[in-house]
């Protein structure tokens, strides 16, 4: 670790006008030189690998010799997100600090269409109660069926999206079949009324 890093970045500063600046390949190697020496008072969970290529509104106040700028974190996206975290960071030269002052989101990826899972299940529960053969239901001889949830509420782009409409679905569904005597034997599966009592597992 150079520890003039911080005067370094300083001085390449302080030949630059006040306001907005581009990212510049030499800019970025230089924080992320200093950012190990700036005491963070944040947890923003930067490291300084994750400045390159990504710094958006770069903004140099030299009276305060303060380094302003906007970075997309992706960490949600990892986690079945659909949004990108955005991190407003300031860095204060003279306070050897920096800061993640207040962070916002930023779509990534489509966000998926508004499911209705009380519908989707009164449609299915039809199906069933007619005994009818359609994609998402597999019969067994025994009049049993059972629902092929993954063709029903397929995988979308957010993890945490598909496994809640899942639920709904499936909470809607036994909503309607068990009132009119279909026994739910096992997960997504269910006996018709009047089937012998079948032990669940």
């Amino acid at each position: 670790m150079n520890c003039d890093a911080i005067e370094r970045l300083k001085a390449y500063l302080g030949g630059m006008e006040p306001g907005p600046i581009r990212e510049e390949q030499e800019l970025t190697a230089l924080l992320s030189d200093a950012w190990p020496q700036l005491a963070n008072s944040s947890d923003g969970g930067m490291k300084p690998d994750k400045l390159f290529g990504r710094m958006e509104d770069l903004c140099w106040a030299p009276l305060t010799s303060a380094l302003s700028f906007r970075i997309e974190r992706h960490g949600g996206l990892v986690n079945g997100s659909t949004r990108a975290e955005i991190q407003s960071w300031n860095v204060n030269l003279a306070a050897r600090s920096a800061e993640c002052r207040e962070t916002g989101h930023r779509q990534f990826l489509p966000m998926s269409k508004r499911f209705d899972a009380k519908a989707l299940a009164v449609d299915v529960a039809s199906l069933v109660e007619r005994r009818l053969e359609a994609p998402g239901l597999k019969w067994h001889p025994d009049g049993r069926v059972k629902i092929l949830i993954g063709e029903l509420v397929p995988e979308g782009n957010a993890q945490r999206t598909m496994t809640g409409r899942r639920k709904r679905f499936r909470v809607a569904l036994e909503s309607i079949l068990v009132p009119k005597g279909w026994q739910l034997i096992r997960h997504n599966e269910f006996a018709p009324p009047g089937a012998a009592d079948t032990q669940r597992s």
